[in-house]
């Protein structure tokens, strides 16, 4: 530790030199930040540049900050109804010999003409009914699941600094808090542009498209008599209880979704 200087001292030793980062990042840079707050457009970043300063660790505190604002609109977005309008529909060619129609699902349960019917009922061009290719389907929908889980794992890097935007499919070792720095700016984290909560989301949007039991509980009682009268509905649902276990097979094996306690807790942890 350092001990404060007095002016004539200063003035008396030519050897004493005023630390100006120290005053510019202890003194000057919080209550400048502060008062400029309310200011749109404006960060600690930008007003350490406009100081002189270098920005590199505020743009790591930035991207923090900002990575713990996007955990908490996630967590409130659990609250809601949840949205997968970014997510792919289950997508695969109808198994009919000459028909080659591609069907795109995305809800359990679809009203045609007022008529509720289940989703993977039957073609909706050759009329074929779907649960008589249930092998078919379920390598397709396993197929689909592949797909996704390789393109998270092939995902490009992306800083997530504003200005830099570098990119790279390089797979780099330089840590820093926040995860992998950008080695272009030093300054912004590399983030998958294929993340893992953007996989996540796939996956629990296909478990909500075979959701037939959750579907068929917002409708009307005489609109689950009609489903459940129609002659293959048995044979439907276990076609839907088939992908339903696929997807969760591959939802166990994701991660995004589990909490290591052992993790969280270990910086309190008392090492002997």
């Amino acid at each position: 530790m350092q001990r404060a200087y007095h002016r004539t001292e200063l003035e008396a030793n030519k050897d004493l030199k005023i630390d100006l980062h120290y005053y510019l990042a202890q003194q000057v840079h919080p209550v400048v930040s502060r008062l400029c707050a309310p200011i749109e457009e404006t960060d600690a970043v930008r007003i350490a540049e406009a100081l002189g300063m270098d920005p590199t660790s505020y743009r790591r505190s930035a991207a923090a900050q900002a990575s713990d604002n996007a955990a908490v609109e996630d967590e409130l977005a659990w609250q809601g109804p949840i949205s997968y309008d970014h997510c792919e529909a289950l997508k695969f060619t109808c198994p009919s010999s000459g028909c080659g129609n591609v069907l795109e699902i995305r809800k359990a349960v679809e009203a045609v003409e007022g008529n509720f019917k289940l989703s993977l009922e039957a073609c909706d061009k050759c009329g074929t009914e779907l649960s008589s290719y249930s092998a078919y389907i379920c390598n397709r929908v396993d197929d689909a699941l592949r797909e996704f889980v390789a393109r998270h794992l092939s995902s490009a890097f992306k800083c997530d600094d504003t200005v830099c935007e570098f990119h790279t499919r390089t797979h780099l070792t330089k840590w820093c808090r926040e995860g992998l720095e950008c080695p272009k700016c030093s300054g912004g984290v590399l983030r998958k542009e294929y993340s893992g909560k953007d996989l996540y989301d796939q996956q629990m949007f296909l478990k909500h498209v075979v959701d037939v039991q959750t579907a068929m509980q917002e409708l009307k009682p005489e609109q689950r008599r009609t489903i459940q009268s129609k002659p293959g509905f048995t044979s439907m649902m276990s076609l839907y209880n088939d992908l339903s276990a696929i997807i969760s097979r591959y939802l166990d094996k994701n991660a995004y979704s589990k909490v290591d306690l052992a993790f969280v807790f270990a910086p309190m942890l008392k090492i002997e």
